[in-house]
C-alpha cells in the first residue's frame, strides 16, 4: 500500500508539473508564438514574365515565364550568345516584375520597394533599377506590388536577362530581399543602378482589370 501511495503521489506531482506548464504556456507562450518576428515585411515571392501592352495588370496574369534553369552566374563579363535567350528585346514586351508580401505589425504606412533587373551585353552586365512605395497595408498575407520594365531599355541593355531582385524598406531601413534566380546574396549590391526604366503600372499601357489586387501607390508630385 505504501509502495502504491508513493506512486499515486510521483504521478500527481507529474500531472501538477504538467498543468503548470501548460498554465505558463497559456500566459507566456502565446504571446511569444503570437509576437511579430525581427522583420516587419517578409518578401515571399518575386517573379519576372514577358506581356503584351494590352495584358491586365492582376498579379493572376501569368504572361511567358522567364528565368533560365540553371546556367551561369552573373560574376563575369564574358559574353556568350548561348547563356541566355533574347528575351524582349524588340519584341515589345515589358517585364512584368511581381511581387509577393508579408506584413506583421497592424500596419505599415509607407513601404518603399527597390526593383532590379541585370541585364547583360557584350560589354558586360548593366543593371535597371526601379522604387515605387505603397500605402497603409494592413497585417496579413499575400500582398502585391508591381513594376514593369520598358521593352526598349531591356533592348538598349542587351536584352539578356540574368536576374531580378527586389529588396523592402521601411523607415529608411531595408528589412526584407529577395532574388530570382537564388544566384548570389545581394548581387545587386554589386552594379551601378540604371534608372527610369522600370516604371509604376499607370505610366503603361496594360488594361486597368485586376488594379485593385495591389496596394495603393504612393504618387509624388
Amino acid at each position: 500500500m505504501m509502495r502504491y501511495s508513493g506512486s499515486a503521489t510521483s504521478f500527481a506531482g507529474i500531472v501538477f508539473m504538467f498543468s503548470a506548464g501548460l498554465l505558463f504556456s497559456a500566459l507566456f507562450g502565446v504571446e511569444a508564438f503570437c509576437a511579430a518576428p525581427q522583420t516587419p515585411v517578409e518578401i515571399t515571392g518575386v517573379k519576372l514574365s514577358w506581356v503584351g501592352p494590352e495584358s491586365s495588370i492582376s498579379p493572376k496574369e501569368k504572361g511567358e515565364r522567364s528565368f533560365w534553369k540553371g546556367g551561369r552566374l552573373p560574376t563575369s563579363s564574358d559574353y556568350s550568345a548561348g547563356d541566355r535567350v533574347q528575351e524582349g528585346a524588340f519584341s515589345g514586351n515589358w517585364g512584368k516584375m511581381d511581387v509577393e508580401f508579408t506584413t506583421f505589425r497592424d500596419w505599415e504606412d509607407e513601404i518603399e520597394f527597390r526593383f532590379y533587373l541585370l541585364l547583360k551585353d557584350r560589354d558586360g552586365f548593366k543593371m535597371l533599377a526601379g522604387t515605387t512605395t505603397v500605402m497603409y497595408v494592413a497585417k496579413g498575407r499575400k500582398h502585391y506590388v508591381v513594376m514593369y520594365a520598358y521593352p526598349n531599355a531591356i533592348g538598349r541593355y542587351g536584352g539578356k536577362v540574368q536576374a531580378m531582385a527586389v529588396e523592402a524598406i521601411v523607415n529608411g531601413k531595408v528589412v526584407a530581399a529577395k532574388g530570382e534566380p537564388k544566384v548570389k546574396e545581394t548581387w545587386w549590391r554589386d552594379y551601378s543602378p540604371i534608372g527610369g526604366a522600370i516604371i509604376d503600372w499607370f505610366y503603361t499601357p496594360m488594361k486597368r482589370t485586376g488594379v485593385q489586387e495591389y496596394e495603393l501607390i504612393k504618387i509624388s508630385k
